[in-house]
């Protein structure tokens, strides 16, 4: 686990659950306030496409600062056979194209297995059958803007994210990743270069302006993100946007 994290429930209303994490001192490396930061500024924009992502809030519990994230429905796809992916229906099948191209604008390079949850219509309390719908929830957006920052640099640490060129590339390997750390039944529906479905994928993620990122920065509490970090992850995000049909194609080159 990345973060130290619980469960905590709302007082009032009992069956609302959400997942409090904050940062872990023992990886300094991948745990820090400002990926808590760069996570909301990521869902902010991700809710605002109607992508379906938990909803979170910036908070302090019990004297520790970081992130609330609201439960979502489905169960982990990483604990559902290659048979079962099969068997299933994903009836958001056609927009994951649209999920792809958003976390290449964030540069998030982490969805992994389990940051890809199924929710399944209705809820299942028995052995899938062929044919079942379900679609996918996406989770965790820690990884995206400006963290970690060793995918600039492989010796780059925390303290050196303010000097990180707005117009900085990812390390290779990460460039990669954010085609193959996801599962190849979820990548590989990827559209062809030249296709009309990958050019519609990348105009439905263009909606968003560069004042929304502004927006969405701004507000991100100083805790999190100095003003300059701040400024710098806004520059980095308006800097892809502007050229998201050149980094799409070099994530998936076919």
């Amino acid at each position: 686990m990345t973060n130290l994290a619980f469960w905590v429930l709302d007082e009032d209303e009992p069956e609302v659950r959400a997942r409090f994490k904050w940062v872990n001192p023992r990886k300094p490396f991948k745990s820090s306030l400002y990926s808590f930061g760069a996570e909301y500024v990521s869902t902010t924009l991700a809710r605002q496409l109607d992508l379906p992502t938990a909803e979170i809030y910036l908070e302090e519990i019990d004297g520790d600062t970081g992130l609330v994230s609201l439960r979502v429905p489905g169960v982990p796809w990483s604990v559902l056979s290659h048979d079962t992916i099969r068997a299933a229906t994903f009836v958001d099948k056609k927009a994951w194209p649209r999920y792809m191209v958003f976390d290449v604008l964030v540069a998030n390079h982490d969805r992994t297995p389990d940051n890809l949850f199924v929710e399944w219509d209705p809820p299942l309390r028995r052995p899938l059958s062929q044919g079942e719908q379900a679609t996918l929830w996406l989770i965790d957006y820690g990884f995206s803007c400006l963290w970690p920052v060793y995918k600039f640099g492989e010796n780059l640490s925390l303290g050196d994210i303010q000097g990180i060129s707005p117009d900085a590339d990812l390390r290779t390997e990460f460039t990669q990743a954010l085609r193959n750390n996801a599962p190849p039944q979820y990548y590989m529906r990827f559209p062809f270069r030249g296709s009309t479905e990958r050019a519609q994928a990348i105009e439905f993620v263009r909606r968003i302006t560069d004042d929304d990122i502004e927006q969405a920065v701004a507000k991100v509490p100083k805790t999190y993100m100095t003003k300059q970090e701040a400024e710098l992850t806004a520059a980095f995000l308006r800097g892809r946007l502007a050229r998201i049909d050149t980094l799409v194609d070099t994530v998936f080159p076919m």
